[in-house]
């Protein structure tokens, strides 16, 4: 009986790095940048804000609130990125331990709970800058999305 011939390795290593990038950088990206949570980018957001919140000071506190987010999702991305960088060469090494491969994932974890909690903290930072009609107005469903009373 015939098998079927083995991919080349660089083609496996390859398939490695794609699944990473689309498990932990992918899922993070989406919580840091705040899409995951609110449904919007944070130029959205930002862009809402100028157009809903007449209050200029409120404006401006909210907007804040939003860049201090972007900022932070910015570092929390490189650092990923840079776990991912680390994850990826231990997956390709023969001798890699798995204490080492659970170590980088448990740092991994602790990274992905703090930007969670993080962004906990930055919606309602931002909550308290708006009005509830405001509030609605800036997370209201793209048109074609579905949406839940917010």
């Amino acid at each position: 009986m015939r098998t079927a011939p083995r991919p080349a390795p660089s083609r496996r290593g390859q398939a490695l790095i794609i699944l990473f990038g689309v498990l932990f950088l992918g899922g993070a990206a989406a919580l840091a940048g705040g899409a995951f949570v609110t449904g919007s980018s944070s130029d959205q957001i930002d862009r809402a804000l100028e157009r809903e919140v007449a209050d200029p000071t409120r404006r401006r506190a909210a907007r804040r609130v939003v860049e201090s987010w972007g900022k932070d999702a910015e570092r929390f991305l490189e650092n990923m990125q840079e776990r991912r960088s680390e994850l990826v060469q231990q997956f390709q090494r023969h001798d890699a331990q798995r204490a080492a491969i659970d170590a980088l994932l448990a740092r991994q974890d602790e990274a992905v709970d703090e930007m969670t909690r993080r962004v906990l903290d930055y919606r309602f930072e931002l909550r308290d800058h708006l009005e509830a009609d405001e509030w609605r107005a800036v997370f209201a469903p793209a048109a074609g999305q579905s949406g839940t009373a917010r």
